[in-house]
């Protein structure tokens, strides 16, 4: 199942259930595609989920914003700790996590996300 009523995820620096998140139908991300994501696989090892090559998944996130103009205001760090965080608040050991930077309607990117 790819998601349930329990589904949580991270959305503007909130924890939020997956079914109440919602998007702006002007969004210059949704409308002309300004935008970057990565996909970033998690495999349950006998130490617990663990991300495959999170800090370069990160970091390539971080060189693909700033090169589409788009200020992502959290540290490679930060990223890494909010993704084992929704592993553990999900219950998930294999996973496919897919972090996503989007603007707003006027090309602006929301510092809080």
């Amino acid at each position: 199942m790819y998601y349930n009523d329990n589904t949580l995820l991270f959305l503007n620096g909130k924890w939020i259930k997956a079914a109440e998140a919602v998007g702006d139908l002007f969004s210059q991300t949704l409308h002309y595609g300004n935008g970057v994501f990565e996909g970033i696989r998690s495999y349950d090892t006998p130490a617990g989920p663990q991300i495959f090559k999170a800090r370069e998944h990160y970091e390539r996130l971080h060189h693909s914003a700033k090169r589409m103009n788009i200020t992502l205001p959290y540290s490679v760090e930060e990223l890494i700790k909010v993704s084992y965080e929704l592993l553990e608040k999900n219950n998930l050991y294999n996973a496919y996590i897919r972090p996503l930077v989007y603007l707003g309607a006027n090309n602006d990117a929301d510092t809080d996300r």
